[in-house]
């Protein structure tokens, strides 16, 4: 089956269990997410996509160069699916040449992401613009990410790169299509993300180790002291529609109503199907 990847072609595991990591009680942590990169032994999601092939790994996917991994699985395994999934998105033109996500675009509800893109190297703005090509319209992406300069950003040697509070404006722009490095320079990303929700994690130090650290208020200088911050959590969604086309819409569909005689129909950006994770996203 070509779609055995869709959202509702795949079994929930909600409500998904992070430990050891820290899952965090945000609504946008909470949501029954479609694909999770980097999930490791894991998933936080549907779909697991790993470049480790291990159990909870959906697809074995290196995230860096966006193609399958080369190996030969056996026929009963599932990782088998990641070579005829790409072999079919090539044969159907949705796959970006020579590589990318075998998704189609504006097709994935929700992109969740723990502790991976720092394992990223010289494949983090094309994996960005990836994900943003394959949400749907209204889709969430959230990132979890170590901040630089806390320990837990710098004491990986694995770690290709680091993320401050403000790394991830870059990948937002206007619901119009618009980029703010328009007005000085053309834009080396194709993501035109909404800013959603952007918090920072406390360190997991002993308390009596620091004295009385408080969880509110931290603020990101403070990551080497006794309010150690050591994550930035943030969610971008992916602008519904554009805002003339929207409101050409709701003109139209306004002007129905009124000319049938009946109230005005509320506009919904969610849908019934697809439970709460839609309902949050507000996926198209």
């Amino acid at each position: 089956m070509l779609d055995w990847w869709t959202y509702d072609n795949l079994e929930s595991g909600a409500p998904y269990d992070w430990s050891p990591a820290g899952k965090g009680d945000h609504e946008y942590d909470n949501l029954d997410f479609h694909l999770d990169l980097g999930s490791g032994t894991l998933p936080k999601g549907r779909l697991g996509i790993d470049r480790h092939p291990a159990a909870g790994v959906g697809l074995a996917i290196d995230l860096n160069t966006m193609t399958p991994i080369a190996a030969e699985f056996p026929a009963s395994s599932p990782f088998r699916e990641t070579q005829e999934l790409y072999e079919q998105a090539i044969i159907h033109g949705f796959l970006p040449a020579p590589a990318g996500l075998p998704f189609p675009d504006d097709s994935i509800e929700s992109i969740v992401t723990h502790h991976c893109l720092e394992h990223i190297g010289e494949g983090f703005l094309p994996l960005m613009d990836e994900c943003y090509r394959i949400l749907k319209p209204g889709g969430i992406f959230r990132i979890i990410v170590p901040l630089f300069p806390s320990k837990a950003a710098v004491e990986d040697p694995d770690h290709k790169r680091y993320f401050m509070e403000e790394t991830f404006e870059t990948f937002c722009g206007a619901a119009d299509g618009s980029h703010w490095h328009e007005s000085f320079s053309v834009p080396y990303t194709a993501c035109r993300f909404e800013m959603v929700h952007k918090t920072f994690t406390a360190g997991v130090k002993p308390q009596e180790q620091w004295g009385d650290p408080e969880a509110d208020g931290i603020e990101p200088d403070e990551a080497w002291g006794p309010k150690d911050v050591r994550e930035i959590r943030v969610a971008l969604r992916k602008w519904p529609v554009q805002v003339e086309e929207a409101k050409q819409d709701e003109d139209q569909i306004h002007a129905g109503r009124a000319g049938a005689g009946g109230d005005d129909l509320a506009l919904g950006s969610g849908t019934a199907e697809g439970g709460r994770s839609r309902e949050l996203a507000g996926v198209a």
